[in-house]
């Protein structure tokens, strides 16, 4: 490796060594390091010295507080992803593995350690999007009542994802309950549900909205792994309930994969809360509601057609797709893109190393990402708008014939309009005013960017 490519991930490392050791941090390191070592070459190719072109990638950074809330803030991943299709292999090269480590096994927690790496290694290279198999074994009993009751079916679980852990093994009994497939429908719950909550550990889900305001709630799919109770407040809980347990390699969780879909009546909602750890998570059909909470940690999150008074998304490792929301909404994604539409309130959008997308109508936007682009489409003015990246360039599409003021700064990049500013356009800094600048003219609009570009679009 370049010896400044090893000196921008050492520096960075020391600037989150306050964060939380995590496959995240990781990845962010790795991906800052890139950006910066990037910057550092332009800078050589301009005449800088050594020296000055390092210091210079490195002031770029800036503070790093911010990304240091997100790393604290992401969740441990625990849990398995998709099932792949390894087992038949795997089994016929059992006796080698058994063989390998035995050899090894002088220290068995040190060497099941070491094996268990060069078997991740290993299948990082050949499989590179993961996989989770299980295979189940039948025991039988003896000839005595008390034997024949022994007899019994279990469950043998392994895998890997990069994402979600790592390499893991899990082991348990096999209830074919658990694993029923069906639809269930919730009595009672067309009156007596206001609030929802969706915990999923491991597997996929989709709320949907029935045409129906006075239909019960209906669950369809994996039904056999879950918990549905309704209590006496009126909060609804769908939760996974544990089916595989025991013996776990780098924290991996103990839930098997649930997948399945919630069909609500079509009324307005107290809240609906939906968390998902390894997952994706999915709301369609005009679901309406005074708060929507969607959290994920390591999976996708896409709402559609949401009208609420408050919506929160949040997913550390990955995307965050809104189309035709509306109300006050805050989302944000510590490594994957945020890509919103609607009509809002206001909007606050952050990403630590993702693009971040507005499109639609907002009074109040606030958009920053670390090491992504920030564009915003918008179809009025807004009272406020601040948009900011720190390795990303800043694109704002305005419309036409009203007013306003524009405070900006690049380090790095250019600034550019489509619209007829007046100001320091050629400047790396300044105050740009559009026509008269609007009613406020102290009310100035935010764009800030170190290593990228701003432009500003006719719209």
């Amino acid at each position: 490796m370049d010896r400044i490519k090893t000196k921008f991930i050492i520096a960075i490392t020391g600037r989150l060594a306050a964060a939380p050791d995590s496959d995240a941090k990781t990845e962010l390191i790795e991906e800052l390091s890139d950006n910066l070592y990037s910057r550092y070459q332009d800078y050589l190719s301009d005449g800088m010295a050594e020296g000055d072109a390092y210091q210079r990638a490195m002031d770029e950074l800036g503070d790093v507080n911010e990304l240091i809330a997100y790393l604290r803030t992401a969740e441990t991943n625990q849990n398995a992803s998709e099932s792949g299709s390894f087992v038949d292999e795997l089994l016929h090269s059992t006796e080698e593995i058994v063989r390998e480590t035995i050899s090894q096994a002088k220290d068995a927690a040190g060497q099941a350690k070491v094996i268990a790496k060069d078997v991740t290694r290993k299948l990082k290279e050949k499989y590179p999007d993961g996989f989770e198999s299980n295979v189940q074994f039948h025991f039988d009993g003896g000839q005595t009542p008390a034997e024949e009751d022994a007899q019994r079916d279990v469950i043998y679980g392994f895998g890997y994802d990069k994402r979600k852990g790592g390499f893991f093994t899990q082991w348990g009994e096999y209830k074919p309950e658990d694993h029923q497939e069906g639809a269930v429908t919730v009595a009672g719950s067309a009156a007596g549900a206001s609030q929802i909550s969706v915990e999923l550990l491991n597997g996929d889900v989709v709320l949907e909205t029935q045409n129906d305001p006075n239909a019960d709630v209906v669950v369809e799919g994996e039904v056999g792994k879950l918990e549905i109770l309704l209590d006496d407040s009126g909060l609804l809980t769908i939760r996974q309930r544990k089916t595989v347990s025991n013996v776990f390699l780098f924290g991996r969780g103990v839930f098997t994969s649930a997948r399945f879909q919630v069909y609500l009546p079509k009324k307005c909602w107290e809240q609906v809360k939906v968390t998902a750890t390894a997952g994706d998570i999915g709301i369609d059909d005009h679901l309406t509601a005074q708060s929507l909470i969607v959290r994920a940690t390591s999976g996708d999150i896409q709402v559609s057609h949401a009208a609420c008074g408050m919506i929160e998304l949040k997913s550390a490792s990955g995307d965050i797709q809104g189309e035709d929301l509306t109300g006050c909404v805050r989302a944000e994604s510590m490594s994957g893109d945020v890509a919103l539409s609607g009509d809002f309130n206001s909007l606050c959008l952050k990403s630590a190393s993702g693009d971040i997308q507005v499109e639609g109508g907002v009074t109040e936007l606030a958009a920053s990402s670390v090491s992504g682009d920030v564009e915003a489409e918008l179809s009025c003015l807004p009272a406020a708008m601040v948009l900011s990246s720190k390795s990303g360039d800043c694109r704002a599409a305005l419309p036409e014939g009203q007013g306003f003021s524009l405070d900006f700064s690049t380090v790095s990049g250019d600034f550019e309009s489509e619209l007829p500013l007046t100001g320091p356009i050629g400047a790396k800094s300044g105050r740009a005013v559009y026509l008269d600048g609007g009613s406020c003219p102290d009310a100035a609009y935010q764009v800030n960017t170190v290593s990228g570009d701003i432009v500003i679009e006719a719209n």
